[in-house]
C-alpha cells in the first residue's frame, strides 16, 4: 500500500497506523520522504518506519536533483543508511516529469553501487508487483 503523507504533517497515530496495515497483511510503501517537508525536517522518523516494517520509494527526479539539493540531501542520507528500497519515476506527464529512472539508476550506483542500483530500479520493483519478497532487503544503519 502506498502511503503519501501530507506536506503539513503526520499524524501522531503514524506507528500505530503502520501496525495496523502491517497486521492486516499489506506492506506500506512510504512514497518520496525526500520530498515530505515533515520528513526533511524529521529524517529519523524514516527510519522508525522502516523498522516497523515499511518500505521507501524515492523518485528519481529527487535523486538527480531535480527537486533540488535538500531533497537530493535526503536521498544521500537515506541511501547512505540502506532505508531504501524502490525508485519510482512519479511521472505524471511526459514533458516535465518523465518515466525515466536511468539517470537516477546511474547516480545511486555512485552513491551505493551499481547492484543496489540495479535492485531499486528492477528487482525490488518487479518482487513487489508479483507480491514476493525483496531481492535486496536493505539493513538499516542508524
Amino acid at each position: 500500500m502506498l502511503i503519501e503523507f501530507s506536506d503539513y504533517g503526520i499524524p501522531p497515530s503514524v506507528m500505530q497506523d503502520v501496525f495496523t496495515i502491517s497486521s492486516s497483511g499489506m506492506v506500506p510503501i512510504i512514497t518520496h520522504p525526500e520530498r515530505n517537508q515533515p520528513l526533511l525536517k524529521n529524517p529519523d522518523l524514516v527510519l522508525k518506519l522502516v523498522e516497523q516494517g515499511c518500505l521507501v520509494q524515492i523518485t528519481a527526479n529527487a535523486v538527480t536533483g531535480a527537486w533540488g539539493s535538500r531533497s537530493r540531501k535526503m536521498v544521500e542520507w537515506l541511501l547512505k543508511r540502506e532505508a531504501v528500497h524502490v525508485i519510482a519515476s512519479d511521472a505524471h506527464d511526459p514533458v516535465r516529469r518523465k518515466p525515466v529512472l536511468s539517470e537516477a539508476r546511474d547516480a545511486v550506483a555512485e552513491i551505493a553501487g551499481a547492484e543496489v542500483a540495479e535492485a531499486l530500479v528492477t528487482y525490488n520493483p518487479e518482487a513487489i508487483v508479483e507480491g514476493k519478497h525483496l531481492p535486496y532487503q536493505p539493513l538499516l544503519y542508524r
